[in-house]
């Protein structure tokens, strides 16, 4: 999201390209930035899934007003902005690694 000079929010509605989730599971340990996927008080709790909750929550009266092409792009600068921050997505395999 880009902020004008009157504070207000744009985003680009240009239509992200899909990624295909890659079948290889590598393990690895997540840090206090990583978005942690899973349901669960520990879940909720991790800094990474905070971080996330208070940025959406940033934008939530944006969104509500907006049409669902700007919703879409509004979801899609909060990812990105959160993968800038050094963040990863991070989902428990079958072996029960992250």
């Amino acid at each position: 999201a880009k902020q004008t000079e009157a504070g207000e929010h744009t985003f680009s509605t240009a239509k992200k390209p899909s990624k295909k989730k890659g079948s290889a599971h590598s393990s690895c340990e997540p840090t206090d930035d990583d978005v942690l996927f899973g349901k669960g008080g520990r879940i909720n709790q991790h800094p990474g899934n905070v971080k996330l909750r208070e940025k959406v929550q940033a934008f939530l009266s944006v969104y509500d007003r907006s049409d669902k092409r700007t919703k879409t792009a509004i979801s899609w600068s909060i990812l990105e902005e959160i993968k800038r921050e050094g963040a990863r997505f991070l989902e428990k395999g079958g072996d029960g690694k992250w």
